[in-house]
């Protein structure tokens, strides 16, 4: 079939082609099925991570407390805050928080559990938490 314009020109043709159908076997690009593995495998762990945060909501409680009354415990790798001698659990990031707001840095730290310094590690945090106190927060400092 043609289209013709007013002048005669011809501007398209189609035509009616017939296929056949048959069966063929598609191979996929290796970058394709690498990228859906990852996907799949993300689809696995978004699950996993949304309980996670889920649970970690259902636990969290939040407190407003002066620095001078939180004492630390470290033990098994892990650095928890004892307010009212009730020990609390921190995430990573919250610990992590902790330990920036200190001034400590986190390897620093790391480096004193690995050589179980916990002691060490325990005055530190404390000695240096109560002197947060004393540090102005607006980041203005009166001359």
């Amino acid at each position: 079939m043609s289209i013709l314009t007013s002048k005669g020109e011809k501007i398209m043709e189609t035509a009616m082609i017939e296929t056949t159908e048959f069966e063929t076997t598609q191979t996929i690009d290796p970058r394709e099925a690498k990228m859906r593995d990852i996907i799949e495998k993300g689809k696995a762990s978004l699950h996993k991570a949304l309980e996670e945060i889920q649970h970690e909501f259902s636990i969290r409680e939040d407190m407003a407390v002066r620095p001078t009354a939180i004492d630390f415990l470290i033990q098994d790798h892990k650095i928890q805050p004892v307010i009212r001698d009730e020990a609390y659990d921190l995430t990573d990031h919250s610990q992590g928080q902790m330990l920036t707001r200190a001034g400590i840095p986190a390897q620093f730290a790391q480096k004193l559990m690995d050589l179980e310094e916990n002691e060490l590690l325990s005055k530190n945090l404390k000695r240096l938490t109560e002197r947060m106190e004393a540090i102005p927060t607006t980041g203005r400092q009166k001359v």
